[in-house]
């Protein structure tokens, strides 16, 4: 049974809150899932610790900020707050970087004529990730090898040995961090350079609050660890739709040709409202990580219930954006559910990316990097008089620990 489907289950037969059982490369564990409230209340709760991401995957994310709670997390997000948000974006390389990397992936995919979505969107969004860390393109393919390799650390067994799964983990994870290292010392020599790996760096050494060098690879791998999957599953999605809508591809087209270009920066994207709408609805439907789970530090009460301090709550997204009453008819793709609503949308709309101290640092990025997509998909397509299909049924999709598009594959007559 799909995740949506089983927590729609449940919530008829069980009720608002039950324990559902979670298994994960870390073990299993039973967490508390509520479905109904206040989600955003609920995670920006100063009740609930993220400390659940230390206790299973500090292997994989080190001392980064998604470890931490309190003063800690806000001394290592601070620095980088300016250089994320949409006039940060806009000052450096990053608008530039993303439409010729997009524009370019998707003018090979018309050409071969059909493509597998999941597989070339993760090509496509890893590659700017590391193209914004200052990594040359020619060394993607070993990049791409080596992370995958680095998920390996998680996946520990009761007696490790020379070739394990995590101790192969381990050696990319020291190729990764010593391939960091040399970037930021390039980047640091040439002085400020106007890079995006540059201006992250600069603000990291600001003030009082200067990160220290080994919370600045931290974040760093944790800015391509979690950066590229979760940007590559919606615009997996976001193809998947288009393919599967004549209509809804006319109506992306016409507004491209109308507006002429790729979006420069986030400011930009205003310009494409229909294109950002589509954006939204994806990230609606299906979003990247639908669940999110915290740990009770201290006594928490939810649903007229007592939680102890311990507790797992897992805190379900994919739920939030497919309420009824928020949402009419929520299993319809519609992006007119969007027209109207405001330009900026409330922390209800965006709780997809998260909400509270630990929302989604790269919000404005992905906004980018998916509305350029869109775009460049119309007028790609426009130049090349092709348009994407992919049959009328929904693909089978993975819901943990991203929401992902299985096997579907998109060609282009």
């Amino acid at each position: 049974m799909a995740l949506p489907d089983l927590l729609a289950h449940a919530k008829l037969t069980v009720g608002p809150l039950f324990f559902l059982d979670m298994p994960s490369p870390m073990g299993r564990a039973l967490d508390l899932v509520p479905l109904h409230g206040d989600y955003t209340a609920l995670l920006r709760s100063s009740s609930l610790s993220n400390s659940i991401v230390r206790d299973n995957a500090q292997a994989l994310f080190g001392e980064s900020m998604i470890v931490q709670d309190g003063d800690e997390h806000h001394r290592q997000r601070l620095p980088w707050s300016a250089p994320f948000t949409p006039r940060g974006l806009a000052g450096g390389e990053v608008g530039g970087l993303v439409a010729e990397i997009v524009a370019r992936h998707i003018e090979a995919w018309v050409r071969i004529g059909r493509v597998r979505v999941l597989d070339v969107t993760q090509h496509l969004t890893l590659e700017l990730i590391f193209r914004l860390l200052g990594s040359p393109s020619g060394d993607l393919a070993e990049w791409r090898a080596q992370y995958r390799r680095l998920l390996l650390v998680v996946a520990r067994l009761p007696v490790e040995f020379p070739g394990s799964p995590a101790s192969r983990g381990e050696r990319a994870r020291t190729w990764i961090d010593a391939r960091i290292d040399e970037l930021l010392a390039r980047r640091l020599c040439g002085g400020a350079d106007g890079s995006f790996l540059a201006s992250l760096a600069a603000a990291s050494a600001l003030g009082s609050r200067s990160m220290r060098d080994d919370h600045l690879r931290d974040n760093l791998k944790l800015l391509f660890l979690a950066g590229h999957e979760t940007t590559a599953t919606a615009m997996s999605w976001l193809l998947v739709e288009l393919g599967r809508s004549a209509e809804l591809f006319r109506r992306l087209q016409a507004e491209a040709e109308h507006v002429g270009g790729l979006p420069s920066s986030p400011e930009d994207t205003r310009r494409f409202p229909f294109a950002t709408s589509l954006v939204r609805e994806v990230v609606r439907l299906y979003p990247p990580v639908p669940l999110i789970t915290r740990v009770v530090r201290e006594d928490l009460e939810i649903l007229g219930h007592t939680l102890a301090r311990g507790t797992r709550v897992t805190v379900p997204l994919v739920e939030a954006g497919r309420d009824p009453s928020r949402y009419p008819a929520p299993l319809r793709f519609d992006p007119d559910r969007w027209r109207g609503r405001n330009v900026t949308p409330a922390s209800s709309e965006t709780l997809a990316f998260g909400a509270g101290p630990h929302f989604c640092l790269g919000y404005h990025l992905a906004i980018l990097q998916l509305v350029t997509f869109a775009v460049a998909v119309a007028l790609t397509c426009k130049a090349r008089g092709k348009r994407p299909t992919h049959p009328s049924r929904r693909p089978r999709s993975v819901w943990f620990p991203v929401a992902a598009p299985i096997g579907a594959s998109i060609r282009f007559d």
